[in-house]
């Protein structure tokens, strides 16, 4: 386990625990949307005009903006956001690789805890059943 910050704790090559501003779940509509509200890459998922599909790369991963949890975002449907003015949590992230992304892949979030300790022992649950420890 590797601590690089006092808010970053690398606890495998691929399980990280980070603190930062809990997860929110609200319908997704153009006030939540509105940049003053969330973050300016919380934006709707585009849709192919031809399928009204969402377009997908190689791998078939979703391409465009996504909510907190890499889900497509549309209008009246659920979304998950960081709350930035709210209170802040122990969050648990895993490396997804994919190789049309700049970095090769990405983190993603798992779950949060409000504690540190709890946030580290299901980080290395993940890890150990990830087989990353």
């Amino acid at each position: 386990m590797g601590v690089k910050s006092k808010t970053l704790v690398q606890i495998s090559p691929r399980v990280r625990i980070e603190r930062g501003p809990v997860v929110k779940e609200a319908e997704a509509t153009e006030a939540l949307l509105d940049d003053r509200v969330t973050a300016d890459h919380y934006k709707v998922t585009p849709k192919d005009p031809e399928t009204g599909d969402f377009p997908r790369d190689k791998h078939g991963n979703v391409k465009g903006p996504k909510d907190a949890i890499g889900r497509p975002i549309e209008l009246g449907k659920p979304m998950r956001y960081l709350d930035w003015k709210g209170q802040h949590a122990w969050k648990v992230y895993m490396w997804v690789d994919n190789e049309d992304h700049p970095q090769g892949g990405w983190y993603v979030y798992q779950h949060e805890h409000r504690d540190y300790e709890t946030a580290v022992a299901e980080a290395t649950k993940l890890a150990v059943k990830e087989g990353d420890l």
